[in-house]
């Protein structure tokens, strides 16, 4: 903290005027949590398990469920372990450049899929559609980690398994939401 000099002041009073802002919502997100979970009986989210903790970045990297990928596109999950090593090589070579930029977006990602992930432990609401919101801060870490790579051919290659995986996954989605339906592959 001595490093980055932060102003605490001005965070500490958007902070507040934030959770203000929040407490204002509260009501309305009882009313929705009690209608559509415990009264309503959906039973799409479930208290937190150790399969989900890396779940919001596996989403980010491919966007495709687990079960889906193991039965049919074995490739999005290599995708996605690429993807996420370049991610976090990304946020490496960040901390190495600034402090504060890493300390920013680090906080704003890590801090809020957490915070879902340790809520989900006590009550069903943990989801990563929660947390799409922080899919470009990830787009961005993961574009910073590959303008980091300085061998070129290593950087190409990268990006064109990337793109083929890829194409892959998207003629995955065409078939099984035009020719077998949506609701039968990925709905359940």
């Amino acid at each position: 903290l001595k490093l980055v000099k932060l102003q605490w002041k001005p965070i500490l009073i958007s902070g507040i005027i934030t959770a203000i802002a929040w407490l204002g919502y509260l009501p309305t997100f009882v009313k929705q949590y009690r209608f559509n979970i415990t009264e309503g009986g959906i039973t799409a989210l479930y208290k937190l398990q150790p399969l989900h903790i890396p779940y919001p970045f596996y989403k980010y990297t491919v966007g495709i469920d687990v079960s889906a990928a193991l039965r049919q596109n074995f490739s999005a999950i290599i995708l996605s372990c690429v993807l996420g090593i370049i991610f976090i090589y990304g946020y490496y070579k960040l901390y190495k450049a600034s402090k504060v930029h890493f300390l920013l977006l680090a906080l704003i990602q890590f801090f809020t899929v957490f915070a879902l992930q340790f809520i989900g432990i006590f009550f069903p609401v943990f989801s990563f559609r929660y947390v799409s919101y922080l899919m470009p801060i990830f787009l961005v870490m993961l574009a910073y980690g590959f303008s980091q790579i300085h061998s070129k051919k290593i950087r190409i290659a990268l990006i064109a398994l990337t793109l083929i995986i890829w194409i892959s996954i998207l003629s995955l989605y065409w078939q099984d939401f035009v020719q077998y339906k949506w609701g039968y592959a990925f709905a359940i």
